[in-house]
Order: C-alpha cells, then structure tokens, then sequence
C-alpha cells in the first residue's frame, strides 16, 4: 500500500514538473520545442516508435 502511494505521488510529481513551461511561450514556439524532441527520439536506433 505504501508503495502505491509513493508512486501516485511521484508519478503527480513528475506530471507537474516535466509538463511545466514558461509562461511566455507560445503555442507555435511550443509546436516547434515538441518536433525537436520528436526527431531526436526519433534519430536513436533503439526507438521504433512513440507516443507524443
């Protein structure tokens, strides 16, 4: 049980800290940073394929 929950909390930990971005940013600007991200996974041999 203690388990589960330090996992929820991680897992909420982590949502709020990897999805955060500087308010000044905008939707394109964003667009752009996710496709760098994107071919770069892509690019590695070891990844078939994702799920953005």
């Amino acid at each position: 049980m203690l388990i589960l929950l330090l996992v929820i909390i991680a897992t909420a930990y982590l949502f709020v800290v990897f999805t955060d971005a500087a308010q000044t940013i905008s939707f394109d600007a964003m667009v752009q940073e996710q496709q760098q991200v994107s071919d770069v996974l892509l690019k590695n041999p070891n990844i078939d394929s994702f799920w953005p």
